[in-house]
């Protein structure tokens, strides 16, 4: 089972990060309706998230800097 992390940069926009069993990960801005994050995260990013480049996902997720991502 894939774990998964955020950060709301909006009230309706998150920054979702997905760590794979292999220990890679990839992150995603993906809008929301806003209501409830914790909620909203685990799913908003597959039907609507868009991936970011590496730069961008680890501004986001610094604490992320020694696994790999899987850009």
């Amino acid at each position: 089972m894939e774990k998964i992390e955020y950060t709301a940069v909006h009230s309706k926009v998150l920054i979702v990060a997905v760590h794979r069993a292999e220990g890679s990960w990839k992150a995603y801005v993906t809008p929301v309706a806003g209501i409830n994050h914790q909620a909203e995260a685990p799913i908003s990013w597959q039907a609507d998230g868009e991936q970011l480049y590496e730069s961008q996902a680890r501004v986001f997720f610094p604490h992320l800097e020694e696994k790999p991502y899987a850009g």
